[in-house]
């Protein structure tokens, strides 16, 4: 479902920028592009770096954002997400969405990672809480195992 929206946006938007365009995910959206994980979601949050300038912010909003043809089709939209809304108590790591960039023409999709600052014997108890969270925090029925990617289970 995801890849599929990504896909699109690549495959509709013109290419006149030189380098890809990076655009990092955070949410439920990076997590579900690092692990197999499935979960109903209405946004895909893009974090508004600066390489995000006010023009192309507005081509995304206008391509895929709330309220669009793409919106209503995929029932899913993109939001840019303002730069001050993740807390970083220490450095965040961004991994690269190697699978799904191999087939991007105009995007570079860089994921952040859903452990963030935690330490690795802490992994397993957020992994076996994860759904409580989302069921009980957010109201979303989520499944009780997450099956992580490699570089999650080996630190």
């Amino acid at each position: 479902m995801i890849e599929r929206f990504i896909t699109e946006i690549d495959a509709r938007w013109p290419p006149e920028e030189a380098e890809k365009v990076v655009l990092r995910v955070i949410g439920s959206t990076a997590l579900m592009l690092q692990a197999k994980y499935v979960r109903g979601t209405k946004d895909s949050d893009v974090f508004r770096t600066s390489a995000i300038d006010d023009a192309l912010a507005e081509r995304l909003m206008t391509l895929a954002g709330e309220g669009t043809d793409f919106h209503r089709r995929h029932r899913i939209y993109l939001q840019l997400v303002p730069s001050g809304i993740i807390f970083q108590r220490q450095l965040v790591r961004w991994h690269p969405a190697e699978l799904l960039n191999g087939k991007l023409r105009n995007f570079r999709i860089e994921v952040i990672d859903f452990t963030m600052d935690a330490k690795a014997a802490d992994l397993p108890k957020y992994r076996a809480n994860f759904h409580r969270v989302e069921r009980d925090v957010f109201g979303v029925d989520t499944p009780t195992e997450i099956e992580l990617p490699e570089w999650a289970e080996n630190g």
